[in-house]
C-alpha cells in the first residue's frame, strides 16, 4: 500500500497540502502527531508485527524541530511522479525518507536524526 508519513512541529507545516495531494493520487496520507515521535514507523505505517510502545516507556516523546516526510510502499518510478507533482506544488520539505527493513524499526526521532546526520555530512 502506498503511503506517505508526516511529521511536522506544532503550527507549522503544509498538511493539508500533502493531504490533498496525497488523496488525490491514491496514497494514503499518516499525520504523525508529536505525541508519536517515540513510536516505531513500522506502527505508525500500520505493519503488522510492530505494537505500539506503552506510555511509560514514552514518557517524554523526544520533539523534532522541522518537517519530515517518509514514503512507504512506493515504487521508484511513482515516487519520481510524486517528488516532481510536490515541486509543481511548491511543497518544499528538506527531510525525506523512503520506510525500508532496515529503518522500519526505528521512531521518527531516529529518524530524524539520522537524516540530520546525512544533511550536515552533505553540507561540508
Amino acid at each position: 500500500m502506498e503511503q506517505i508519513l508526516y511529521y511536522a512541529p506544532s503550527g507549522k507545516g503544509q498538511e493539508e497540502n500533502l493531504k490533498r495531494l496525497s488523496e488525490g493520487l491514491g496514497i494514503r496520507f499518516i499525520k504523525i502527531q508529536a505525541s508519536q515521535t517515540g513510536q516505531s514507523l513500522g506502527f505508525l505505517a500500520g505493519v503488522d508485527g510492530f505494537e505500539e510502545k506503552k506510555e511509560s516507556v514514552l514518557s517524554m516523546p523526544p520533539v523534532l524541530a522541522e518537517e519530515m516526510l517518509i514514503f512507504g510502499g512506493i515504487s521508484s518510478e511513482r515516487l519520481d511522479v510524486l517528488l516532481g507533482v510536490l515541486k509543481t506544488a511548491g511543497i518544499s520539505i528538506s527531510l525525506k525518507a523512503i520506510l525500508t527493513p532496515y529503518n522500519i524499526g526505528w521512531s521518527p526521532a531516529q529518524l530524524f536524526a539520522e537524516l540530520e546526520k546525512e544533511r550536515a555530512s552533505f553540507a561540508g
